[in-house]
């Protein structure tokens, strides 16, 4: 009998956990007016991977932790809400208070762009061979609309009232979020290899010939073109300069209104991370695991660190502390202004996709699946994921 109970209370508890990782998501009315503090792949339309105040202190104590699937592409943060695309065609959502479970988005395909949302509007793409754009009414857990677009690069943005999408044949389409309409087309002669990040009325991509692209946002325009020693594979970061690294190790600070390069500088190893930009400071990590702090005005070395561990995805800056992943699952926070390592953490799944923050924490996804937010907690045990 004990046995009959216990079989029956085990397959009660299974079909109790499928059915909590099956609900549909429905976004809360008064969630609406929360502030998202990283709505992006990069955080701003800057793609500047920085939040400039708030309580994180450089802490990795594991707050909380939830298992999902392999990302599929960059997290965002909206509507106080965690937005995680997964490799298994489900974007999931969890609250990124406590890391409870919200519901899915039930899609078609892998949404390898992450999301970009609008009020209680998300845009995603989907990757080959579905090959779509999507915008989801959250609120009803409903499609718009959807329109084809041959593999995506991941991030979009919003910016002058456009949707603004790259396709790495070669194309950057700004599209009318109501209805998916184009309201203009650049098609470049090489594929393009970054997301679009703007700034002061100019979008900039680049493309797998060694350029960087620099467009109108009201028309779609090549304002110029600048040509880099090899390609870049991470997203541009823009403040006084626009910043970017190539595959060769080569960081340059380029003057957003002419496409001059005012300085360069090679580091070890090749780049394939976007850099992340505060406090008058570039950050960029490299595949021979090195972490790079720049004078951003000079491109004059401020500080290193060996991390041994390979480097792919983007560090974040907040309130003065730098976070950085690598594919060991090595998660490193420092003081941004010195690089002085405040504390080390390692995760059994490698971080390919750069961390995101609310101020208050920081969260990754893994490889392996699980996404946690670290930050204080001095009331948590540490889960069996960090050490």
């Amino acid at each position: 009998m004990r046995a009959r109970v216990g079989i029956l209370s085990g397959f009660l508890f299974t079909v109790m956990v499928l059915a909590g990782c099956g609900k549909a998501f429905h976004l809360h009315t008064a969630e609406t007016a929360q502030k998202s503090p990283w709505p992006y792949h990069h955080g701003d339309l800057e793609g500047q991977s920085a939040v400039k105040g708030g309580s994180f202190n450089g802490k990795l104590d594991v707050v909380w932790e939830q298992g999902g699937d392999r990302p599929a592409g960059p997290l965002t943060i909206y509507n106080g809400l965690l937005y995680d695309p997964g490799a298994d065609d489900k974007i999931r959502i969890y609250d990124i208070s406590d890391g409870s479970y919200r519901g899915r988005l039930k899609i078609r395909g892998t949404p390898q762009t992450g999301l970009v949302l609008l009020d209680t509007l998300a845009f995603f793409s989907t990757a080959p061979i579905r090959d779509r754009l999507y915008a989801y009414d959250l609120l009803r857990n409903r499609r718009i609309w959807h329109r084809p677009l041959r593999d995506a690069v991941n991030g979009t943005i919003l910016y002058r009232g456009s949707l603004i999408v790259a396709s790495r044949p070669g194309a950057v389409l700004a599209l009318d979020p109501a209805t998916g309409d184009t309201r203009w087309k650049y098609q470049a002669e090489a594929m393009i290899t970054t997301p679009p990040v703007a700034f002061e009325d100019q979008v900039f991509v680049a493309t797998d010939d060694a350029h960087l692209l620099a467009l109108s946002a009201d028309s779609g325009n090549q304002l110029y073109s600048v040509e880099l020693e090899e390609t870049a594979m991470g997203s541009p970061a823009v403040q006084t300069l626009v910043y970017v690294g190539d595959v060769d190790g080569n960081v340059y600070g380029i003057d957003p209104f002419d496409g001059s390069v005012s300085w360069t500088i090679q580091l070890t190893g090749s780049i394939w991370a976007s850099p992340a930009v505060a406090g008058g400071m570039v950050f960029i990590g490299d595949r021979s695991g090195q972490i790079t702090a720049l004078n951003g005005a000079t491109g004059e070395t401020v500080w290193q660190h060996q991390a041994t561990d390979v480097i792919t995805a983007s560090p974040v800056v907040v309130n003065g502390y730098l976070v950085v992943g690598t594919l060991a699952g090595k998660v490193i926070s420092f003081r941004a202004a010195d690089g002085q390592v405040v504390e080390t953490r390692h995760f059994s799944g490698g971080i390919a996709y750069g961390p995101v923050s609310d101020g208050q924490r920081v969260y990754i996804a893994t490889e392996k699946g699980d996404l946690i937010a670290l930050g204080e907690d001095n009331a948590t045990n540490y889960s069996e994921a960090g050490q």
